[in-house]
């Protein structure tokens, strides 16, 4: 019974890489993704923000040709 602990427990050291490997890739896949996420929401809200800028440009350019 030992051995076929100390046997499953080499075998568990040799798949400690693989496991780290696929639990780095998740994490890359996340950050990635919440990266993708932030850049989408920045770029919206960035574009959002250039509208109302240019609106309100627009409303004091309308605002002062009726002066």
């Amino acid at each position: 019974m030992a051995d076929f602990f100390h046997g499953m427990y080499d075998t568990v050291g040799m798949y400690d890489f693989e496991t780290d490997f696929i639990v780095v890739t998740v994490i890359a896949i996340q950050v990635f993704l919440e990266l993708l996420f932030c850049i989408i929401v920045i770029h919206r809200y960035s574009s959002l923000y250039v509208f109302i800028s240019v609106y309100k440009n627009i409303k004091c350019l309308t605002r002062f040709d009726k002066k």
